[in-house]
């Protein structure tokens, strides 16, 4: 198994995952936006008073003709006809009628605001639609209406037809007592009589549905402005959701480094765990094992950086301060030297030291006074035994029923009597100053472990050696890159399993820039919901300007770990009685 530094592209399309990991992120918004508009609903469904709607339909036609030349009517006559008689519902006349039968109080333009109308283009159908606050009133508006609007228009035809019999009237009336044109007077004599019988009779159409008595009310009532507020709220919050996620820059999931950087990522470290001072406990590192899985992960991932040569010399570094490279650097440091490898941390952040305050330990001497000379290895090498609160289990145990309080490391340690467990040493090899060769003590591995009765309930697991920064420098940057320090990192490469560095931040110093060069690996810290991608394109490309080295991303300040991998799991001893 490795990781391919170009394995992922930088922009990658979404698939479905990273849909539902934006959801999943946005889901307070979008469940927030709906329940408001749903309640915003409900309350105007609530306080509006119910309105009722009913329709009736009326079939308007063209009327004959008493032309002899027009029997017949096209279809473009017919259309026209339906759409004028759908206008006549708007007009004062029909509107004033439509009052009258239904005796209403409301002004003619309030009783136009009441009722519309719409024809079909296909069948030439006009609906009215009346609304009322009562279900009864809207029908008997429908109908009136319909009526009316017919009654108009018949009696439209029917004046026109009068004038066309008073026409050809008029036309007799001058061609009487001559005897030239008998045919002339035939025609208009016929004609006359069917005008008079049209202007009589005329029809243009007929009701075909009368209203209904609506049997619900059209308004909707709260439940159905609630439903239809959430529905309109979910909306708003899918959008607002899209824009949100189209304008933040920030990195929010190990997906998003993947497919901006193209690195993988070898850890995910919890919110809580960010900035917290390491719990030391009589000159002891106490280590939390429920905090404490994710740096064991990422120490293990570590291997896989380069499989063929896992690297003995680490940086972690971040783009920019506050992305919790110091608490990877110490918690990875931790986690190696508790799996009995020889690790070596060591402060490399001069000017932003942390180290000591974390450890509770004093500030030098350190890298900076035996880089200057002013110190030995001897007086800046320091040890800090690593414990775990014990806990009762009878996880593999024998006939003698050991428990894990019972146990700590022994083949490689002395006993002063005192309860404390005195630490071996051995040497390193090159790495002297004035004092010569340094000796320190050597980590137990998992087969060096005998029982002992500790009252405090904890349990050694290892020791960690480390460097703090040391004293205060101005030209922090000139001693990393020195031949000095390149000397110092071989030498204790050679003698350590591992060495983990806790470097300055990328894009505000080129501290790290003078280290990286020599080291086998850089781990690079990116905050989750916080480095944005310019931030981490620009750390990336400072990186890239060096020979290529494996690089792992760990993507710090993760709320909930469990959702950055496909599962999640748990396992801790229990105490039987």
């Amino acid at each position: 198994m490795s990781f391919d530094a170009q394995a992922a592209p930088a922009s990658s399309p979404l698939d479905l995952r990273d849909y539902w990991s934006v959801l999943r992120r946005n889901l307070w918004l979008i469940a927030l936006t709906t329940v408001v508009a749903a309640v915003v609903g409900g309350l105007l469904g609530g306080g509006q008073k119910k309105s009722y709607s009913a329709t009736a339909t009326a079939n308007f036609t063209a009327p004959p003709s008493a032309s002899a030349s027009g029997a017949a009517a096209s279809f473009e006559t017919q259309q026209t006809y339906a759409a004028a008689g759908a206008a006549l519902l708007s007009s004062d006349q029909t509107l004033a009628a439509v009052k009258k039968d239904v005796h209403s109080k409301l002004s003619i333009s309030q009783l136009r605001g009441k009722l519309s109308s719409t024809m079909n283009p296909q069948t030439y159908l006009v609906t009215i639609t009346a609304s009322d606050s009562s279900a009864k009133g809207a029908a008997a508006l429908a109908n009136a209406a319909v009526n009316e609007t017919l009654n108009v228009s018949n009696q439209q035809a029917r004046n026109q037809d009068a004038r066309q019999a008073a026409n050809y009237q008029n036309q007799l009336n001058g061609l009487k007592g001559s005897n030239k044109n008998q045919q002339t007077v035939s025609n208009l004599e016929n004609q006359l009589s069917i005008a008079k019988n049209l202007a009589a009779t005329a029809t243009t159409g007929h009701v075909e549905t009368p209203a209904q008595v609506p049997s619900s009310s059209s308004s909707g009532g709260p439940v159905q402005t609630a439903i239809l507020g959430g529905v309109l709220g979910l909306i708003i919050g899918l959008i607002i959701t899209g824009l949100r996620e189209a304008l933040d820059r920030r990195l929010g999931s190990s997906s998003d480094v993947a497919k901006e950087l193209g690195i993988p990522t070898v850890g995910h470290i919890p919110e809580d765990t960010l900035g917290q001072q390491t719990l030391t406990q009589h000159g002891a590192a106490v280590v939390d094992d429920s905090k404490f899985e994710g740096f064991r992960i990422l120490r293990a991932n570590l291997e896989f950086l380069d499989p063929k040569s896992p690297p003995k010399s680490v940086v972690v570094t971040s783009a920019l301060p506050e992305e919790g490279k110091t608490t990877v650097a110490l918690s990875l440091a931790l986690a190696s030297a508790a799996a009995g490898r020889r690790t070596l941390l060591v402060e490399c952040d001069l000017r932003r030291s942390a180290l000591a305050k974390r450890l509770g330990t004093e500030r030098g001497p350190g890298l900076v006074d035996f880089l200057d000379g002013r110190a030995s290895p001897g007086q800046i090498l320091r040890t800090l035994p690593i414990v775990v609160s014990g806990q009762a289990s009878n996880n593999g145990a024998g006939a003698d029923s050991t428990t894990p309080s019972d146990w700590v490391t022994a083949a490689s340690h002395g006993d002063t009597g005192s309860g404390r467990p005195v630490l071996p040493s051995y040497d390193i090899p090159g790495l002297s100053g004035a004092e010569g060769t340094t000796t320190v003590s050597k980590p137990a591995t998992s087969g060096q472990r005998r029982r002992r009765a500790d009252v405090d309930g904890q349990v050694q697991i290892g020791n960690l050696t480390y460097i703090v920064g040391g004293s205060t420098s101005m030209r922090t940057a000139e001693l990393l890159s020195s031949q000095g320090f390149q000397q110092f990192l071989e030498q204790v490469s050679d003698a350590y399993d591992l060495v983990v560095i806790d470097s300055c931040p990328l894009l505000p110093v080129a501290d790290t820039l003078g280290i990286v060069p020599h080291a086998d690996a850089v781990l690079m810290c990116l905050r989750a919901s916080r480095t944005t991608r310019d931030q981490a394109h620009a750390a990336k490309a400072a990186l890239d300007r060096f020979p290529q080295r494996p690089v792992g991303a760990v993507v710090t300040g993760v709320r909930d770990p469990s959702r950055e991998t496909s599962y999640s799991y748990s396992y801790a001893y229990t105490r039987q009685s």
